[in-house]
Formats: structure tokens, C-alpha cells, sequence
């Protein structure tokens, strides 16, 4: 959200329909062979300390992505297929690839100041503790202050191209609970709260001078299965429980999971039904089960396929080949109110088939080290997607997998070279329609393979002063959110009430 916020990307998505628009870039032209882009900068851009924004800007940023491990983590997939990016004056870029690139004109990565960051020699922490690096930006806002787990401040930029905000700061706040967040809404100490839960929802939606969005979403929650995590090479890592490296397992448990009642239960009927792992927010590349495909609740078979797997009833408890009982651990984000309410769902319909569980809740550091390192058998997440599917699906392939730094951005620890190959060529396919059917092909694939269960995509409950602000722009236009967007506009839009 504060790359968003605070520097301006190439070619950032349309508030209206998430189709990419003109940023630094003005335009952005393939060669016949598609190996090659012309980017022309934006004329007249500059940073917040008044340097120009030039195209050497744009290749230092993607060449250090391209040759620092740290600074790729985040978005290191879109520049796999690059040989070169440089710069040709002031207000040309020449991006070269191996092979065409689909999605070179949906860049999700923010351009950043060479003159700034090339004297910055340790990427490990993105907002570092220093202000003079993190608040030199373009976007429309700027970072004044940065207290880890407390606050950052963002002041608005007076020389945004776009124009200055009507807003002058804005103050995001770390509250440890969804509760307090919205109980300082309700009193006045702040102005905007997110992931609000059904129940908070109904009270927020009785308080004088709150107004409640529900909005479409670009994310989905799932429970995923440690199907056996390897590294970048390919070797074991973690400690997840056998069982769960049986396809036939994972079948069985996605049979054992009531999704159904997780939108009821969980999100209060304040979510949509799951099917692939691009949100159907983004219609195009959306992929749904047929009805032979969808795997249903089914207790009974659930356990009549774990029985065929050789993990079979004694007593109460279902035991597996070697005669040890089947124990998962079930890990979750303290503080996230839907991750707690969905293991305990979980939990209570994997305890009917026989199988124990240990239902563990971590804050967010503590749970980012264990998932990082793949100490854990089951645990409840989301991921939320950009427009084009390309970033998406590259957090399922074996490139994503953690390197020996200990970190992954893999959203499933998939390692499957079907899904790989599926991945390589819609990312090559510059037909809009081929191109989505192959998309649609590797989460069939993703699907079939059940390294996650899909259990909703949650609509987005937002809360706001309507007494004190108005204004914000949802994307996509009138049906998506204010705060999980795809770019900077909600914020950018909002104005104060008179």
C-alpha cells in the first residue's frame, strides 16, 4: 500500500476497470517480435526533492531487481525474462526479453529514485529507519515518519503530476485487533478502518456518521496443505506431516471442508464463492470447477478415501500405515478475526473423521518464521492478486520456492513442473483470449493438485467518517474497495466533508 502511495509505476491500473493507464510511462510499444519495448517517460516528472524523474530511474530500478535477491522477493517474477533494461537519454527505456512478455503493460513494481537508492546497500528492510531514503517519492504522497508495528506517516506531495491531494496526511496506524481498530472508528480517533468483520459490520452500520462499503475483492482465503515444502532446490524443508505429500490425503481433506458453512459461519454470508486462485473480480482470467471437478462436503467419502489411503479408523482416532495417530498442526494469525473463527471450523470437522489437531494462533512475526520455514502441517491465509494474473500464478511456481535466506513469497510451496510449464507459456502468449485459456488451464491444474483448499473470496467490509470525509474512489468504479485496491486512488480521491 505505501509503494502505492508513494511512487508512481510505470503504467498504473485504470480506477475505472483496472486497464493500465499512463504513469512515468507515457507510452509503452513492442517491437514486430515482441523481444523488445520502447518506454517513453513522462515528460516533466519529478522527484519530491526536485531532482527529474528520468528514464535512468526506471532501468535502476528494474536492474536492481534483477540483480539483488532482496529487492526481487516481492515482485522478482516480472524480470526473469529480461535481458536488459536501459536507459537512452532522459526519456527512453529499452526493455529486452528472452521471450514475449504478456505482461509488460501490468508492471506491478513502483519506480524509485537512482540518485537515492543506489548508495542503499542492504535491501533486507524495505522502510529501513531512514526517512531522508523512503520519503524521496513521485506518487502522491510521501513518507514522513515510520515507527515499526505503531504508525507511518504519509504528508501529501505538493508536486504530484497528477496534482496535489486534497488530503494533507495520512496516519497509518497498527492496531494488535481488528476490535480496537473499530472501536477507535466508532469514537472519533480515526477516519477509515478495513477488513472489518460481519459482526463489527452490523454495529458500524448503526453508528451516526459511519458509512459501511461492501465491496468486491481482489483476494482470496484458503487453507493450505504443506504438501512437503522444498526449496529453490528442490530440497526438503520444515517439518510437515507426511501424510499431506498423498494427493489422495489432500482430496479426501478438501472433501472434509464445509465451504458452505465457512461463509456463513466465517464471514456471515460476506463473501463469495471460491474457485480459482484469480478472484472472480477479474472476469477474464477467472477459472471456476465444473460441476464434476468442484470438490464437495462430503464427510462420509472423505473418509472412505482416507480409509483407501491407508490412514483408517481405530476407535476415534484415524491412524495412518505406521499405526501413529494422524495429528496436524493448524496454524493462524493471532489478531485476524476470520483466521481464527475458520480453524475452528476446521478443526472440528478434521476431528469427526478422527484426525487430531493442534489449533496454534502466532503473531505475525512468529507466524512468518514458521511459515517461512515450512514448520507447520495446515494453516489458514489469503493472498490478494493484481489485475493481470501473471504475479499470481508466479506464487505457485518452483520459482517462488524460499531460497537459503529463510524467506519465500511461494503462496503454496507448489513444485509442479505441469504448472511451471503452463505458467511460462500464458506469460509468452500475447493473444488476450489464448492467453486467458492458458491461464485458466495451469488453476485447473493448481486445483486438481490441492496444495490449498479455496474457502472464499471474502467481499471487502470497510468503514469510514462519512461526517468527516467523502470522496473515495472505489476500483474497480462503484463495486471495489477503498483500501485494498490496485492503486492509489481511494486515498488520492478523498476529500474532507465541506
Amino acid at each position: 500500500m505505501i509503494g502505492r502511495l508513494c511512487w508512481e509505476f510505470l503504467t498504473p491500473p485504470s480506477p475505472v476497470d483496472f486497464k493500465p493507464t499512463s504513469g512515468v510511462a507515457e507510452s509503452l510499444t513492442p517491437s514486430e517480435d515482441k523481444l523488445t519495448w520502447k518506454c517513453v517517460i513522462r515528460q516533466g516528472l519529478t522527484w519530491s526533492d526536485g531532482t527529474p524523474l528520468t528514464a535512468r530511474d526506471v532501468a535502476f530500478t528494474f536492474t536492481k531487481i534483477m540483480s539483488d535477491e532482496v529487492a526481487a522477493e516481492a515482485n522478482g517474477s516480472y524480470v526473469e525474462n529480461f535481458v536488459s533494461v536501459e536507459a537512452e537519454g532522459d526519456d527512453t527505456v529499452w526493455f529486452r526479453t528472452k521471450a514475449p512478455q504478456a505482461s509488460m503493460t501490468a508492471l506491478d513494481v513502483p519506480i524509485v529514485p537512482e540518485h537515492v537508492w543506489r548508495a542503499v546497500e542492504d535491501m533486507d528492510d524495505p522502510l529501513g529507519e531512514s526517512v531522508e531514503i523512503v520519503g524521496v517519492g513521485s506518487g502522491p504522497f510521501l513518507v514522513a515518519e515510520h515507527r515499526k508495528d505503531d504508525v507511518t506517516v504519509l504528508k501529501a506531495n505538493p508536486g504530484y503530476w497528477r496534482g496535489r491531494a486534497a488530503i494533507d496526511e495520512i496516519h497509518l496506524i497498527f492496531f494488535a485487533s481488528a476490535d480496537d481498530a473499530v472501536d477507535a472508528l466508532c469514537a472519533g480517533e480515526v477516519d477509515v478502518v478495513n477488513r472489518v468483520t460481519f459482526t463489527q459490520h452490523r454495529k458500524l452500520s448503526a453508528t451516526d456518521g459511519v458509512t459501511v462499503v461492501e465491496a468486491d475483492s481482489r483476494r482470496y482465503n484458503h487453507l493450505m496443505l504443506n504438501l512437503g515444502a522444498l526449496n529453490r532446490d528442490r530440497q526438503p524443508i520444515g517439518d510437515g506431516h507426511p501424510a499431506l505429500r498423498d494427493i489422495r490425503v489432500r482430496k479426501a481433506l478438501a472433501k472434509a471442508i464445509d465451504v458452505e458453512a465457512i461463509r456463513d459461519g466465517v464471514y456471515g454470508g460476506f463473501s463469495r464463492p471460491p474457485g480459482g486462485i484469480v478472484p472472480a473480480i477479474f472476469p477474464d482470467y477467472h477459472w471456476e470447477p465444473s460441476e464434476e471437478q468442484r470438490y464437495r462436503f462430503d464427510l462420509k467419502r472423505a473418509g472412505e478415501e482416507l480409509d483407501a489411503a491407508g490412514y483408517r479408523l481405530r476407535g476415534d482416532r484415524r491412524t495412518g500405515p505406521d499405526g501413529d495417530p494422524l495429528r496436524f498442526r493448524l496454524l493462524w494469525r493471532l489478531g485476524t478475526d476470520y483466521h481464527e473463527r475458520a480453524a475452528g471450523h476446521i478443526g472440528g470437522w478434521l476431528g469427526e473423521l478422527g484426525i487430531g489437531v493442534e489449533s496454534i494462533g502466532l503473531p505475525d512475526d512468529d507466524y512468518e518464521e514458521e511459515y517461512n520455514s515450512g514448520r507447520f502441517d495446515l494453516t489458514v491465509a489469503g493472498w490478494g492478486s493484481p489485475p493481470d494474473p501473471d504475479w499470481i500464478l508466479a506464487r505457485q511456481t518452483s520459482k517462488s520456492l524460499p531460497s537459503d535466506r529463510d524467506t519465500t513469497v511461494s503462496a503454496s510451496f507448489l513444485a509442479d513442473d505441469e504448472f511451471d510449464v503452463l505458467y511460462e507459456r500464458q506469460l509468452a502468449e500475447m493473444d488476450p483470449a489464448a492467453r486467458a485459456e492458458i491461464v485458466k488451464q495451469a488453476q485447473a491444474r493448481y486445483y486438481d493438485l490441492v496444495p490449498t483448499i479455496l474457502l472464499a473470496y471474502p467481499v471487502a467490509l470497510e468503514a469510514y467518517r462519512s461526517d468527516r470525509f467523502t470522496g473515495f474512489n472505489r476500483q474497480p468504479e462503484g463495486t471495489g474497495p477503498i483500501m485494498e485496491q490496485a492503486g492509489y486512488w481511494g486515498f488520492y480521491t478523498s476529500r474532507p466533508v465541506g
